[in-house]
């Protein structure tokens, strides 16, 4: 009898194992300056990250992914090109943000 106990204890360890082991989870933990680099793997980590972010959100892995998604501005507006708004009328050209301002036309 204590062996049939000693082998289910065996067994059902080894199924746990076994278990733990499917989980998927990144190999390495990247740098913020390596994943800031690298945007594919960057992207790559994120999506992994914010799929269960109830177990993964404390990861050093997401936690460096989501440092260098900050710092990398993904989803924000930092990398469009300036905006071009129309002339206006009385102005002799269109308006460039961040640009000089225009000169009025002259009559």
């Amino acid at each position: 009898m204590t062996t049939c106990r000693w082998g289910v204890a065996m067994g059902v360890l080894g199924a746990v194992m076994a278990l733990t082991g499917c989980a998927r989870s990144p190999e390495t933990t990247r740098s913020v300056p390596y994943l800031r680099a690298h945007p594919k793997a960057l992207q790559t980590l994120v999506r992994w990250c914010t799929a269960d972010p109830g177990h993964l959100e404390r990861l050093p892995a997401c936690i460096n992914a989501r440092q260098a998604a900050l710092l990398n501005g993904i989803g924000s507006f930092q990398k469009l090109p300036p905006m071009a708004f129309p002339a206006l009328p009385g102005r002799d050209r269109a308006v460039v943000h961040g640009s000089a301002k225009p000169t009025a036309s002259k009559r």
